[in-house]
Parts: C-alpha cells; structure tokens; sequence
C-alpha cells in the first residue's frame, strides 16, 4: 500500500480508538438528550454559511463574468463541496472549476477556487495562530510555543506568496511534472497552468472584489464559531464563546489535514484535548464533534450530491 493512502488510514485509526475508549451508552444518551430547538437554529445558520461561501466564490468569478448568478454558484459550490468530502485536504473542490467553465475557462475557474480557498485558509490561519496565542496564555506558560507558532506563521504567508510567482513555481514543479507528468495530457495542463496565472494577475487587478470576498469570509468564519456554540448548548455546554473563538480555528486547520475525511478522527482527538482544560468528559467532546460532522459535512455534502445527480455531471 502507498504511504499516501496510508496516511488516509490515520484519521479513522484515530477514529476507532476513541471509539474503544468512551461510554458508547453515555455518547448515545447525550445526543438522544439534544435540545431541538437549539439544534434547528444552528441548521439555519448552516444555510447562511452556505449562501456566503457561494456569494464570497461568486465575487471572484464576477471578475471574468460579472452577471454569475448566485443560485448558479451555490449549486457548483454544493457540488464540490460534496466531492471535497470524500478526498484528503479538500482537494475535491477544485471540481468547482469544471462546473463554470461554459461560463470562463478550466484555468480561470481554477484561479478562482483557488483564491477563495486561500481566502478562507488565511483568514483561518491567522484566527488560528491568535487562538493558540490566546490559549497559550491561559492555560500554559511553554515560551517557546510562541516562538514555534511564530516561525509557522512566517513560513504559511511565505508559502502564499512564493505560489503566486510564476517563474517560481514553473522553476521548481517544472522538472517534476516533466518526469512523472502524463504524457497525453501535457500540453492541456501546461495550458491551463498558464490560464491560471494569467487569472491570478487579473484577480490582482479587481481589488475591490478581492475586498469583498475577503470581508465575507471572516463573517463565515465568526458565524461558524456561534454554530458550533449553539451545538455545544444543544448538548448542555454553555462553553466560552471566547474560548470557541481561540479553539475552533484550531480544530478547523486540522480537519483540513490530508490524513482524515471530513476531520473524522481528528477533530474528535483535538476537542477531546481542548475541551479536556475545562475538565469536560470525552463523550461530550465527542458527542460535540458528530454534530458538528452531521451540520457542518454531512448535510451539505448530502444535498450537494443530491444537486450533482439533477443536474446530471459527471
């Protein structure tokens, strides 16, 4: 077996053995004991999330096709959001480039997926990198975490930057593509890698959209926090919305890790470890993070399937 597929492997191995060490019966009886009312209001906050992130992604296809329309969007969105599901670090949503391009070209839309991820995993990474500062000084005192966080904030923003220089990138994946490339669709991928690039420089231009975009989604985010507050209150954790707002970011970073589908594994061992600091049970962590994988995954991914089937793709 591949190292990368065994890599896949490690979320559910983590999965499985949480699983053998909590109370099944109290887990069951935790969610069974949910308050509805609660549970509905944060379904409706789902939707919102859903109309953002679709509305924030048509800001930047507005720049090759101003009059997308938003249903349009949403739906594509939907669609790759469920395909996202089911591969590591979300690669799936690049599938959203295939769904607009009667509208712009493959590189253009992948120009605009990509941008709108980025979006997101700045303004996660920089909420991420303030939560653990936060949490650092409440709950422990190891100086040299600042320091590490610091060196990881520094190489994330050099990493954003060095992918948006074009020689760069030509420089250094050139010779690998070349190597390992397929041989028939060469010429294809060099056309849309330069596609891309000619995209990103008229992004760069539309600084308004960009603005917009970037404004929507830090409400996504904040609205995705009070979700998961909501949820906690469902189950009878009335948690710091401070302290969601310093760990959500956090657990937010590692579900996109390229070793779990949809965070399952890891975000259960890291609201165990959070959540643990308020001296709250694991079956309460855990029973936390399967409504967040059922509201926050399992839903959209469902009706982004749903969308996929009456719209006939492939």
């Amino acid at each position: 077996m591949k190292i990368s597929r065994l890599f896949l492997l490690v979320g559910i191995f983590l999965f499985v053995y949480i699983l053998l060490n909590i109370d099944i019966g109290k887990t069951i009886q935790i969610l069974s004991n949910a308050n509805i009312p609660l549970i509905i209001l944060a379904l409706s906050l789902m939707i919102l999330t859903v109309v953002m992130k679709a509305l924030k992604w048509k800001m930047l296809i507005g720049i090759y096709d101003k009059g997308y329309p938003l249903g349009s969007a949403t739906k594509a969105w939907l669609m790759g959001f469920s395909l996202s599901m089911v591969t590591p670090a979300r690669i799936g949503d690049i599938s959203r480039a295939y769904y607009i391009k009667h509208k712009i070209s493959i590189g253009k839309g992948i120009t605009t997926v990509i941008i709108d991820c980025v979006i997101d995993e700045t303004i996660l990474f920089c909420m991420a990198i303030i939560g653990l500062v936060s949490f650092a000084a409440f709950f422990t005192s190891d100086s040299n975490l600042f320091l590490i966080i610091s060196v990881l904030f520094a190489l994330f923003i050099f990493g954003v930057y060095a992918s948006t220089k074009k020689k760069l990138v030509k420089m250094f994946l050139g010779p690998v593509f070349d190597r390992i490339g397929p041989e028939k669709h060469k010429s294809s991928i060099n056309l849309t890698f330069h596609d891309f690039y000619s995209g990103l420089d008229s992004i760069k231009s539309h600084r308004k959209n960009v603005g917009i975009a970037v404004a929507l989604g830090a409400f996504v985010w904040i609205v995705t926090i009070l979700q998961y507050y909501l949820l906690a209150l469902a189950i009878g954790l009335d948690l710091p919305y401070m302290f969601l707002l310093s760990v959500v970011p956090i657990v937010a970073l590692l579900d996109m890790l390229p070793i779990s589908f949809s965070g399952i594994g890891t975000r259960d061992a890291a609201l165990i470890l959070f959540l643990s600091f308020l001296s709250i049970g694991r079956e309460y962590a855990i029973s936390l993070s399967f409504l967040v994988l059922v509201f926050g995954y399992l839903l959209i991914g469902l009706l982004g399937a749903v969308v996929m089937l009456r719209e006939h793709m492939k």
